[in-house]
C-alpha cells in the first residue's frame, strides 16, 4: 500500500486537554489550514512507551534482514521508538460513530514515515496489513492539508461519490476538518525529530456492504513522532 476547503467560521468548539501542567485549547470541528507551536496534549504519556511498542521497537531493531525493514533503515532513524504513531480512530457510518478499536482507550500503535521535498514535509501514517485505515498530511511553510484513505484488500466496495459508476478497492478523501501542533517549528531538515498532535474528521465515502450502500467518515486523534530521512519520491515506492 502506498503512503503517497471549506473553512468553518461559524462555530469553534474549544475541547481543553492538560499537556506538561498547562491547559490546551484544542480547535475541534474546524478546518485549519496553518498549524501551531505550543504544547500537546498527554506528551509526557506518548513518549512513555507501551509494553506492545517496547516489543514492536525490539522486532525492529533485531530484523536487519527483513526487506522492509532495511528500505525503513532509508531514514536517519533507525527504531521504532522514534518513527510511531498512537492513533485513535472512530468511523461513522450512517450518523452513528464507533470506536474502531475498543479494546484499546488510548489508541492503537503504528509506523509513522516521514519524508521530505525541499520545504515540503509529508507524513504518514496507517493501521491495518490487508488493507486499512491511514492517513497523509502535507507540511509545507506554517500551513498544512491533510487526507483520509481506506483500503479493502482485493474488494472493490468503495467509492467517493455515490454518482461514480464503479467501486475501488481504495479511496481518498480530504478532511473537513483538521487541527495540527507541533511541540516545536519543524526546520524540514533530515534527522529533525518531529512530534506532533493531530486531529480530524473526513469527508463522507461510501462502502458497499451486501445489499446496502453506507455512508461512512472517518476522525482521528493521532500523536506521532518521525525522524524524516527520505524524499518523498523514494516514500512513494516502499
Amino acid at each position: 500500500m502506498n503512503f503517497s476547503h471549506r473553512i468553518i467560521f461559524c462555530s469553534l468548539i474549544f475541547t481543553s486537554l492538560v499537556a506538561n501542567g498547562q491547559i490546551v485549547k484544542v480547535k475541534q470541528h474546524t478546518h485549519n489550514k496553518e498549524y501551531e507551536i505550543g504544547p500537546i496534549p498527554s506528551l509526557s504519556d506518548f513518549r512513555t512507551l507501551t509494553r506492545a511498542e517496547k516489543e514492536m521497537n525490539s522486532l525492529f531493531k533485531s530484523d536487519v534482514n527483513d526487506s522492509v525493514a532495511q528500505r525503513h533503515r532509508s531514514l536517519s532513524a533507525n527504531s521504532f521508538a522514534n518513527n510511531r504513531a498512537r492513533i485513535l480512530l472512530y468511523e461513522i457510518k450512517n450518523g452513528r460513530q464507533l470506536q474502531k478499536d475498543v479494546s484499546n482507550k488510548k489508541g492503537t500503535s503504528a509506523m509513522c514515515v516521514c519524508a521530505l521535498d525541499a520545504d515540503t514535509m509529508e507524513i504518514n501514517m496507517a493501521l491495518g496489513f490487508f488493507g486499512g485505515v491511514g492517513v497523509k498530511i502535507k507540511v509545507y511553510e506554517n500551513k498544512f492539508s491533510s487526507w483520509t484513505f481506506q483500503e479493502n484488500d482485493n474488494v472493490e466496495n468503495l467509492k467517493t461519490s455515490l454518482a461514480d459508476t464503479s467501486f475501488n478497492v481504495r479511496v481518498w478523501v480530504e478532511n473537513k476538518n483538521q487541527y495540527l501542533v507541533f511541540d516545536r517549528q519543524p526546520d524540514f531538515r533530515v534527522g529533525q525529530q518531529v512530534t506532533g498532535y493531530f486531529t480530524y474528521t473526513s469527508r463522507q465515502y461510501f462502502e458497499k456492504n451486501h445489499q446496502s450502500i453506507d455512508t461512512i467518515s472517518i476522525s482521528g486523534k493521532i500523536h506521532f513522532t518521525c525522524q524524516p530521512g527520505q524524499t518523498i519520491k523514494n516514500l512513494k515506492r516502499l
